[in-house]
């Protein structure tokens, strides 16, 4: 049980400002994500967004990888189960490789094969409303 677990089903408010409880749940998700990456990779650069965010991954080899997930107050839950990541040719490169999803439970090992192999396994590429909490 991780401490994001907290915000399954949860109702962000919708503001034209980021909120405090969206600033904690970010916080944590960045935690998360430093936390469950695979060895030796580490967060390059993170981009706070309104009610989303991205950030780029550098990899064990000195590759790069995009991560993003959808905003939280119109997909509940997305951000558990529609994780985007791709290849990226360098840290500025934001249209390079193929879409690839994951989610929280197969984040870490996603992360790793999409380095080495360049695509992630079967279970990351189905559609969000195949997932199951």
């Amino acid at each position: 049980m991780s401490n994001l677990d907290e915000y399954i089903d949860y109702n962000f408010y919708s503001s034209t400002t980021r909120t405090p409880e969206y600033i904690s749940f970010e916080r944590k998700y960045r935690n998360y994500i430093k936390k469950h990456l695979p060895e030796n990779y580490s967060i390059h650069k993170f981009n706070n967004n309104h009610f989303e965010f991205s950030c780029v991954i550098k990899t064990n080899n000195e590759k790069f990888l995009y991560m993003s997930i959808p905003d939280v107050r119109y997909f509940p839950n997305e951000w558990r189960n529609n994780i985007l990541i791709r290849t990226m040719a360098h840290d500025h490169d934001w249209t390079a490789g193929s879409n690839n999803r994951t989610d929280l439970d197969h984040f870490t090992e996603d992360i790793k094969e999409l380095n080495e192999r360049g695509y992630v396994s079967f279970h990351s590429r189905k559609q969000t409303h195949d997932y199951e909490m």
